[in-house]
């Protein structure tokens, strides 16, 4: 017996003396001017990284695609000098735990998206320019996407995307990022596909200015969000909720939306509370979820202390 208990402690004892490895700084360089780096491309550097390291790139221009794999988990890939390292490519993140920092984008954004039946979450999105591009979660989610301006893009800004409710689910903080579209556009996009009743996509709306895009500035469809602080002016529609069910609409400006500054298609449960919607285009606040409902003048959602000059039902909006 005394035996074993030596022979225990000896392992015991062996354990406490293993630690992680540390995590390295890979720094890269596309000529080499800037900085003394042993890689030239941002992929050979991923390539290189064991999961939990650094990879820091150096000013410059950089052509190539960065796929991030699912074996790189926890990566942070951060430009050393704010926007000055500039991807004319794509980053294609697969990996967990990912954050892209502070780069200059141009033409391709940043899309994740897990590559098996495994979820994902970014640790972060952040302080990054973007532009004619945006970002996409493809039944992906759980970090901030912050900061970020994101500029002159057709489609998108933002889209947090799940094809059912059966999926994994798409998800995030979208935080003081500004979003400025162009044709044919939307700001920020949350949708999950009509498989399924379970809502698994939603997203947390905070402090963002929304402008310039032609079809929507905040568009959710079957899934869950709040939206708060927000200013969400010169757009087509300000915001859409298409068979949106509980949530918070809170403290956001609608203004010079060409159509409504706030409109309510199908949406049950959901909560409004000192919006500031005028001067939109046709509405500044309309809700179409009654007649009969329990929630404010006969709708199935409760509005109170909210600004807007028309409004359907007048009650839901008052100047």
């Amino acid at each position: 017996m005394q035996t074993v208990r030596v022979l225990i402690a000896a392992v015991l004892a062996t354990l406490l003396l293993v630690t992680p490895a540390e995590a390295v700084t890979r720094l890269v360089d596309d000529d080499r001017r800037q900085c003394a780096a042993p890689f030239t491309t941002i992929q050979s550097a991923v390539d290189a990284a064991a999961p939990g390291d650094r990879v820091l790139v150096c000013p410059g221009i950089y052509p190539q695609p960065v796929t991030i794999p699912e074996e790189k988990h926890s990566l942070q890939v951060v430009s050393n000098t704010l926007r000055a390292a500039i991807v004319r490519s794509s980053f294609n993140v697969q990996a967990n735990g990912t954050e892209i920092a502070r780069f200059r984008i141009e033409g391709g954004g940043i899309f994740v998206s897990h590559a098996n039946s495994n979820p994902i979450g970014i640790a972060g999105i952040r302080d990054n320019l973007i532009l004619r591009a945006g970002i996409m979660l493809d039944d992906a989610g759980g970090g901030r996407i912050e900061g970020n301006t994101i500029l002159d893009y057709a489609g998108h800004g933002i889209l947090l995307t799940t094809p059912s409710g059966l999926s994994l689910g798409a998800s995030a903080w979208i935080l003081s990022n500004t979003l400025t579209g162009g044709p044919g556009s939307t700001g920020i996009g949350v949708e999950q596909g009509f498989f399924g009743s379970n809502q698994q996509s939603y997203a947390f709306i905070f402090g963002n200015l929304i402008s310039n895009n032609t079809d929507t500035g905040v568009d959710v469809f079957n899934a869950v969000v709040d939206i708060k602080g927000n200013r969400i002016t010169g757009n087509g529609a300000g915001l859409r909720l298409r068979r949106v069910g509980g949530g918070l609409v809170e403290s956001n400006v609608f203004t010079a939306n060409q159509r409504q500054g706030i409109l309510v298609e199908d949406a049950g449960a959901m909560r409004f509370n000192a919006n500031d919607a005028r001067n939109n285009g046709l509405l500044d606040c309309e809700d179409r979820t009654g007649p009969g409902g329990p929630g404010t003048a006969g709708t199935f959602n409760t509005w109170t202390a909210n600004r807007g000059l028309d409004a359907s039902p007048p009650a839901i909006c008052k100047p």
